[in-house]
């Protein structure tokens, strides 16, 4: 849960740093971002949420919880793609993601991240978390310009990094 920990404060950073730039630095702060944001979400649908489905407490309603979370999320960055990062419309809807993402991130960690860490089976926890890394080091390799473009090559790993 560390490493997804982490992944939660690199991207409230970039929120931040999105919003302080201007043109080109924004435009790509934005990209950065968003790119993060879709291996990171992508990992914790393939590999976390199905675990914590099975191990804490109304696992099943939480995790349905984050998904509806997490489909708003992407389709606010899909609709923030096509804005022009400059421009108000940008400004006001960036700032609602960055409000959504906040709240999302939170939740995960106090309500499924710490019952798991209370809860989960220790090797199956270490299993989770190599296959967290694996899919961490892959999207470095092989960066997803779009949410809805090539999951496949992650997800792919992903499920074979949850086999172990």
């Amino acid at each position: 849960m560390s490493l997804l920990e982490e992944q939660h404060q690199t991207i409230r950073l970039l929120l931040v740093k999105v919003l302080d730039e201007t043109g080109t630095e924004r435009r790509e702060s934005f990209s950065d971002l968003m790119q993060r944001l879709i291996v990171h979400e992508t990992t914790e649908e393939k590999i976390v949420h199905p675990y914590a489905w099975h191990t804490i407490v109304n696992g099943e309603q939480l995790v349905a919880d984050r998904l509806l979370e997490e489909e708003s999320l992407k389709q606010a960055l899909l609709h923030l793609e096509l804005l022009d990062p400059d421009s108000p419309e940008f400004i006001d809807a960036f700032e609602q993601l960055r409000q959504e993402v906040v709240a999302h991130d939170s939740a995960e960690e106090a309500r499924e991240f710490a019952p798991l860490k209370e809860r989960g089976d220790p090797a199956e926890l270490r299993a989770l978390a190599q296959a967290v890394r694996t899919a961490a080091a892959l999207a470095q390799m092989h960066p997803q310009p779009r949410p809805d473009v090539g999951e496949g090559d992650v997800i792919e790993v992903l499920d074979v990094g949850c086999a172990h």
